[in-house]
């Protein structure tokens, strides 16, 4: 899916994050990334994924292949100004969902639906975070990118949401927190001193 070459990057004024980083992400495998904090983990699927541009080296991707990416903060995904909105959105893009459908999905059944009209302002982090993801998995068929998607969950809706990861084919996550199903990945990597191994 990513093939990363001689990737070199540094934030302004800052130590190189990744000075000669060579890196394959593949379509059909489910890769775990773990490493300290600050050691760039978010950096790296932001360089992926086209938020951050790199000094120098390159990062090809698989043609026509969609993926969809989960920032840490996951509300950034969202741009209406309340989930309704959001759908709405999505809709227009394709999106066959009503929002009797979205409140019996998973990872959202037991909310009220009525907190799918409140600002998002008024809205817990879990309830966000619950809603993004179950949009990540409703794309069945693209490459998911997920930076920590377990904090804000409860431990409830983590299991639900390792259950349904287990059956998707196609990840790239970053996780400091235990997955409840030992086997969604088909390995796991260290990111530390600007290498993966």
């Amino acid at each position: 899916m990513f093939r990363i070459r001689n990737l070199y990057f540094a934030y302004p004024n800052q130590p190189a994050l990744f000075k000669d980083l060579q890196a394959e992400f593949y379509l059909k495998q489910n890769t775990l990334i773990q490493g300290e904090n600050g050691c760039g983990k978010s950096s790296l699927l932001k360089l992926l994924v086209g938020d951050l541009k790199a000094q120098s080296g390159s990062i090809s991707l698989t043609p026509d292949k969609a993926w969809f990416y989960v920032p840490q903060d996951a509300q950034s995904r969202i741009l209406g100004l309340t989930i309704e909105q959001d759908l709405r959105l999505w809709q227009i893009a394709g999106l066959q969902l009503s929002l009797d459908q979205l409140a019996n999905l998973p990872l959202l059944r037991g909310f009220d639906p009525e907190l799918f009209q409140l600002p998002l302002r008024e809205l817990s982090t879990g309830t966000k975070q619950a809603y993004v993801l179950s949009l990540a998995l409703l794309h069945s068929n693209s490459y998911l990118i997920l930076d920590e998607a377990l904090p804000g969950l409860d431990e409830q809706r983590r299991t639900i949401f390792s259950s349904e990861l287990s059956r998707h084919k196609g990840i790239l996550a970053v996780s400091h927190d235990a997955f409840s199903e030992p086997d969604i990945f088909d390995h796991t990597l260290i990111l530390q001193n600007g290498g993966l191994f």
